[in-house]
């Protein structure tokens, strides 16, 4: 178990604050080895996502919304199946929700798993 801990910890990668100046936030991030995406893991999210392609983007949007923390309306384009390969000598699947993010999260849904 530390192990894992370990390699989660190794993982993450510190990045500039957007609204506070001169300081730093360290934000927790895995790698999916076989997609080579970059998932922040966000606890507060209550669904883990993908951003769409560019061929998804032109499908019709799906009638599930989701709304932000900041109570904006967040468009989804339906599921994506990844298998995530994250280093722990195991592949987890996982069905995504496409949705318009910023990049990948690794949810709740996911975490509680």
């Amino acid at each position: 178990m530390l192990k894992s801990v370990y390699h989660l910890v190794v993982t993450s990668r510190k990045t500039r604050g957007p609204d506070v100046k001169g300081q730093n936030n360290c934000r927790l991030v895995i790698h999916d080895r076989p997609s080579g995406l970059n998932f922040l893991v966000d606890t507060g999210a209550d669904i883990s996502v993908v951003p769409p392609s560019s061929a998804e983007r032109c499908k019709p949007k799906s009638l599930l919304n989701f709304l932000a923390a900041n109570g904006t309306k967040i468009n989804t384009y339906g599921t994506r199946n990844l298998s995530l390969n994250i280093g722990l000598r195991r592949i987890f699947p996982w069905s995504f929700i496409i949705a318009d993010a910023s990049r990948p999260i690794l949810g709740a849904d996911f975490l509680t798993h």
